[in-house]
């Protein structure tokens, strides 16, 4: 068993990980709480023999948000208006996941206004990948001024592009073609 093994009931018959040194166990829901003033910080820290705070990861009361550190340099901050991103170099790299089973899914990203009662939508980008389709793949630009936002410019993974639902330039195989009269 491990060093310490907090028991409040049979969680069924499942065996803590080997290398956990707390294992918390129950037949309901199980939580770790800090308790904290306040104005304090509650969280963990993960290191090793070059470095005893290597990362951490850490809820602030005085602030009321949660900050995620790796390496020493804080990458992850979220607070009410949402996550934050903070990189070293020059590239930000997130990654949108839907799989629903089907070979098909789509990711977005939405730039938010509060409208007059809640967060309206103003812009946003959707790729997703379609099943059935001859354009399997696409990528939508879209924009709004009434939290209802409409596609603008839409890419295709054929490199077909379309503005306003009439096509800009299509892919010949060699080069793109620019079709100017929308």
């Amino acid at each position: 068993d491990q060093l310490l093994h907090v028991h409040a009931g049979s969680a069924g018959s499942v065996s803590a990980n080997s290398n956990a040194d707390l294992v918390i166990e129950d037949n309901d829901h199980a939580f770790l709480q800090f308790l904290t003033p306040a104005d304090k910080v509650a969280g963990f820290y993960f290191g090793d023999a070059n470095d005893n705070d290597v990362g951490s990861m850490f809820y602030d009361h005085n602030t009321n948000h949660v900050e995620l550190n790796i390496s020493g340099t804080q990458v992850m901050n979220i607070d009410a208006d949402g996550p934050k991103f903070s990189i070293s170099g020059n590239d930000l790299y997130v990654d949108l996941f839907s799989d629903s089973g089907s070979n098909q899914g789509s990711g977005s990203v939405r730039f938010l206004t509060d409208g007059s009662s809640a967060n309206q939508t103003v812009a946003g980008i959707v790729m997703q990948q379609e099943t059935g389709t001859t354009r399997k793949g696409e990528m939508l630009f879209q924009v709004a001024d009434n939290g209802n936002p409409a596609t603008a410019l839409k890419i295709f993974n054929n490199k077909d592009v379309q503005v306003d639902g009439r096509i800009a330039s299509y892919y010949s195989g060699s080069s793109h073609v620019a079709i100017r009269a929308l």
